[in-house]
């Protein structure tokens, strides 16, 4: 039976122009289209134009000059993915040493008999046939399994998006308090992945991980009653005490959802580290176990830190924020008691950084949990600036948005939720209003959300919405929601959020 070739191959026949033998050239021909070429041509910059398509190289040259183009050709990035089958014309390469030494995958004396000749390389041009496609079929597979490692990162960064938005509509912490401990835990990491005693835990994996658990850290606070979340004060002995589960409260959740799950995931197992163990302190006076030194895990350790440091230089209704300086030496004070001493160090040798982040992330919200009939006139205290206060106008157009959302179907809201938080058809401060009204379980800080929705009303109409992006993206998002009853519902309600800003235009995207 004879080898299958799915094609006619080309095969590429470097000889001298002495040498070149009219009997092996009418044999090949026979089996594949032969390209013929001197030993003086043999360069890749020449034979680019005809290297793709060829499946193998028949070396016919003599003397020194044979092993070295062997060599040139199993080197070359253009050519060393093909077999080499050389000739022995001259006498020291009888045995074909030098050729299989150089990189040949056959060597073939002279004279040549036909059939014998033709079967090998036959052989040769068949197995090479095979090893490119087990070549397309690794790289297919590779670009599969690619494809849904970044589904399934996609789809953890989104779930991780959406619990966080969650537990931040419940909670008094400023609006960028999860970025900025997210970044803080990822820079204090990479800097002790230097450090003998953690750079077997601090792989790059590992802090990537953990970057992305990082915004779970207070999940259980969701489980806090409200007039315990949004006392505008500080806590008596015994609301403390409730506020002291939450760590619990995240943990169990979190844990739920593994078990769930069916088998151990990566990022949530770090999570519960994260939500369980981050008010735990160094010395053992912590909560909620009261772990001391090493037991308290790695990853709780770093939030423990960030926590505190973001803590101090934010901003609460029961307390000023306090300058960068005085965070340093409140944790350095704490070096041994709340915290691991080389974590302190290491905090200590990038303070600059923390700094830089604090910065590039300030909340641009001067106001935490006030009151609704509060009105906005203060002063920022980072940008000296005075934020205007909010027009009869804004509160019409706070009362249609919150008409709006609360029209919004039981079923629909979680299409509404995924589109908010996957896409960036709507600003991002308005995305976050609405999630806040979305939230039933909670009763909605009016002030916050007023002075952000009139930041971002102020925002639009000094630019105009991209109404064409909204255009183009909105067939895209139909075929998310496999255009279902509820999931058009909430694109809709989505689509129509630009007319609300700007009554004068109509979306008309398709629905």
């Amino acid at each position: 039976m004879d080898l299958y070739l799915p094609e006619r191959p080309r095969v590429l026949y470097v000889g001298d122009a002495a040498s070149t033998d009219a009997g092996i050239n009418s044999w090949l021909r026979g089996i594949c289209d032969l390209e013929v070429v001197t030993a003086n041509e043999a360069s890749a910059e020449l034979l680019s134009p005809v290297i793709d398509g060829t499946r193998l190289i028949l070396l016919d040259v003599e003397g020194s000059k044979a092993g070295k183009l062997c060599r040139y050709f199993n080197q070359s990035p253009e050519t060393q993915h093909l077999p080499i089958v050389a000739l022995g014309r001259h006498a020291h390469a009888d045995d074909g040493t030098e050729f299989f030494e150089n990189g040949a995958v056959d060597f073939i004396s002279m004279p040549l008999e036909h059939k014998p000749f033709i079967a090998r390389i036959k052989a040769h041009l068949s197995h090479q046939f095979n090893a490119e496609v087990l070549r397309k079929i690794k790289s297919h597979y590779e670009s599969e399994a690619q494809r849904q490692i970044n589904e399934v990162t996609a789809t953890r960064n989104v779930v991780i998006y959406a619990l966080t938005a969650l537990a931040e509509t419940r909670d008094n912490s400023t609006g960028y308090h999860i970025q900025r401990t997210q970044s803080y835990v990822r820079a204090i990491a990479r800097h002790l992945s230097h450090h003998p005693r953690f750079e077997k835990v601090l792989t790059q994996e590992y802090i990537d991980l953990l970057y992305q658990s990082a915004p779970l850290h207070d999940i259980g606070k969701v489980g806090i009653p409200d007039r315990i979340l949004l006392k505008p004060g500080r806590l008596d002995p015994d609301e403390f005490e409730v506020m002291k589960t939450h760590p619990e409260l995240g943990r169990q959740a979190l844990d739920n959802a593994e078990r769930r799950h069916g088998s151990q995931v990566g990022f949530l197992s770090i999570a519960k580290e994260i939500a369980y163990c981050h008010h735990e302190k160094w010395d053992g006076s912590g909560y909620p176990q009261g772990l001391k030194g090493d037991a308290i895990p790695l990853s709780a350790r770093l939030m423990a830190l960030a926590d505190v440091y973001d803590a101090v230089i934010s901003r609460r209704v029961y307390k000023e924020e306090m300058a960068h300086d005085k965070a340093i030496d409140i944790i350095i004070q704490g070096r041994g008691t709340h915290f691991d001493p080389d974590v302190v160090d290491a905090f200590a040798e990038i303070e600059d950084e923390f700094l830089r982040i604090s910065q590039d992330l300030a909340d641009r919200d001067p106001q935490v949990a006030v009151d609704s009939s509060e009105k906005v006139s203060k002063t920022d205290a980072r940008s000296g600036t005075v934020a205007r206060s909010i027009d009869p106008g804004e509160d019409q157009l706070l009362a249609q948005l919150q008409a709006r959302v609360d029209s919004i179907s039981d079923e629909a809201q979680p299409f509404v939720v995924s589109l908010l938080t996957t896409t960036s058809m709507v600003p991002e401060l308005l995305g976050n209003v609405i999630l806040s009204m979305l939230s039933k379980k909670s009763i909605v800080r009016i002030g916050p959300v007023h002075h952000a929705l009139a930041q971002m009303y102020r925002a639009q109409n000094e630019k105009n919405p991209n109404v064409d992006k909204i255009r183009d993206v909105s067939m895209s998002l139909i075929q998310a929601c496999h255009a279902s009853k509820a999931a058009n519902e909430a694109l809709r309600f989505v689509l129509g959020l630009p007319s609300l800003l700007h009554p004068d235009r109509k979306s008309n995207a398709p629905i």
